[in-house]
């Protein structure tokens, strides 16, 4: 449990009820994903097995004594998401249970789902949970549904409700933190097919067995397609691998990223405890564990050590060390973040002039970009280098977006020399984008990311190798907000409302102010931790 290793490779139906955990916590999407893995399994036996070998993708003990855990996670999802996929999962449960169970007094356990080998008994739990979620799963009018009391179903299915002369008083902290606390789910959002210019899904809805991981869970177990998707259907194309979102794991906390021996007692001196949550002054061995918010919107810290974060706590970070290995970094030619000046030609032409400066600060723009491991040195000035990219001379470069070619994945129809263009991410590698632009005789490209989460784009070395030379191409990354600011600038320049947008780096190191943002937060794994401050 503490290392995350694999203990053995096989599944049991009982652990069918966790995806309705999941839906219950709010971690819908991955729910969906797990209950796919069960749903296949249904539908290679027509029941569920006992124990199921992940490994060999086999089942190694077939009975199938009516259990309810499959049903009642199908139950959940369907509340949350209102699919009907989950109400044909409902169907061929209900047919198989008759097909294969059904006798006249009841209906019998099944021994074997090899040959169909029936108990002589039926679990008291057929009726009670069994029977009784898939009754709930095709009654849209039952009252429980709208139900937002205080109760809860026993592991028999029974209801437990809690009448409010017993509920336990609000606490003075927790009536404090009212406003903080969201104890609602998110809503679901439906896989929709089509994206738009930020790569944000917001095409035509479609359903479960639409997502393109649908039948990724059937090959998990070995199930073979249907003979009509082998006539029709090419080997390649009927999966797509998820991506795996992490809802909670724990990290050991070290200024390097390095494997670090586990500080079990740390010190007060060294993890200390504030009235609105707690400081570390040295991070190396404190164990965290990290949770998914429901908002979607990043992570949070809930435990430090043997401490209990809580909502509304802050946990404020002191590790000057954290920086230390950067400063090893300050002379590589190559630097991972850089400042980055947008201004619209009228600021220039006052400054140079030295006329009262008039302009607002929608006509020049800060924002941090994250280089590319691959192609030019954005930060290399140009007495230095031949080859440095004309973003450091004085005056700048233009910056352009393409409406035709918004992704940057396809050849510029006409040619951007000497200038910046301005692309979505998405549909294609970064690679990809920064070929096209080199080929456009464009000095670099811009990428605006679909979230905040902060990279330095990588590309395998391969690739960049047959691509050709990179060295007079830089490739930037800037996170949503930083984009969406920069767009909006662009925007006003292509309405005439201000002039042409051009770019300049900025040295900053001379250039930005000494003062701290208070607001800035820990990244660990490209996680933001959002209950987290740098006081660094």
């Amino acid at each position: 449990m503490d290392s995350g290793d694999v203990a053995y490779f096989t599944v049991d139906s009982l652990s069918a009820f966790w995806p309705g955990l999941q839906v219950l916590a709010g971690d819908v999407q991955n729910a969906i994903k797990l209950h796919l893995i069960y749903y296949n399994l249904w539908r290679t036996h027509s029941g569920l097995p006992e124990v199921y070998d992940t490994n060999f993708k086999k089942a190694t003990s077939h009975q199938y004594p009516l259990r309810p855990e499959f049903i009642e996670s199908t139950w959940y999802l369907y509340r949350a998401t209102r699919d009907p996929f989950y109400l044909d999962v409902g169907e061929r449960v209900l047919f198989d249970l008759i097909t294969r169970s059904k006798v006249d007094c009841g209906l019998a356990g099944i021994q074997d789902l090899r040959t169909n080998k029936r108990d002589d008994r039926m679990e008291s739990f057929a009726l009670s949970e069994t029977l009784k979620y898939l009754y709930l799963l095709f009654d849209e009018d039952n009252p429980l549904h709208g139900n937002d009391s205080n109760y809860v179903f026993t592991t028999e299915g029974h209801i437990l409700s809690l009448g409010r002369q017993h509920l336990k008083p609000i606490s003075a902290a927790r009536r404090k933190l009212h406003y903080i606390d969201n104890h609602q789910c998110p809503v679901y959002r439906p896989f929709a097919q089509g994206t738009n210019l930020r790569g944000h899904q917001d095409g035509l809805v479609r359903g479960i067995q639409s997502r393109p991981d649908f039948e990724y869970a059937r090959s998990l177990v070995g199930f073979s397609p249907p003979q009509k998707d082998v006539v029709t259907w090419s080997p390649s194309g009927w999966c797509e691998r998820p991506h795996v979102d992490l809802f909670s794991y724990d990290v050991v906390l070290s200024t390097d990223g390095r494997t670090v021996p586990e500080d079990l007692s740390p010190s007060l001196l060294k993890l200390g405890v504030l009235p609105d949550g707690f400081i570390i002054q040295n991070v190396t061995g404190i164990r965290t564990h990290i949770v998914r918010r429901l908002d979607g919107n990043g992570y949070d810290i809930r435990k430090l050590g043997h401490y209990t974060v809580r909502t509304g706590h802050i946990v404020y970070i002191n590790d000057s060390s954290l920086l230390a290995h950067l400063d090893s970094k300050k002379t590589d030619a190559k630097h991972l973040d850089v400042l980055l000046r947008f201004y619209a030609e009228d600021v220039d032409l006052i400054q140079k002039t030295g006329l009262p400066t008039v302009t607002t600060d929608d006509m020049q723009i800060l924002l941090v970009g994250y280089t590319a491991q691959f192609g030019g040195a954005l930060n290399i000035k140009p007495q230095s280098d031949p080859i440095s990219l004309h973003a450091t001379h004085q005056g700048g470069v233009n910056v352009y977006r393409d409406a035709d070619n918004p992704l940057g994945c396809a050849p510029y129809r006409y040619s951007h020399p000497s200038s910046i263009l301005v692309v979505h991410r998405g549909e294609c590698t970064f690679l990809e984008k920064l070929i096209h632009a080199r080929d456009a005789s464009a000095v670099g490209v811009i990428v605006i990311s679909d979230d905040d989460l902060i990279i330095n784009p990588t590309a395998n070395a391969d690739e960049i190798q047959s691509a050709g030379d990179l060295d007079n191409t830089t490739l930037v990354l800037l996170p949503q907000k930083a984009g969406e600011a920069l767009l909006e600038m662009i925007r006003r320049a292509e309405k005439g409302i201000i002039s042409q947008v051009r770019m300049v780096l900025e040295d900053d190191t001379e250039d930005t102010p000494s003062s701290k943002d208070p607001n800035r937060i820990l990244y660990i794994n490209g996680h933001p931790l959002r209950n987290t401050r740098l006081w660094i």
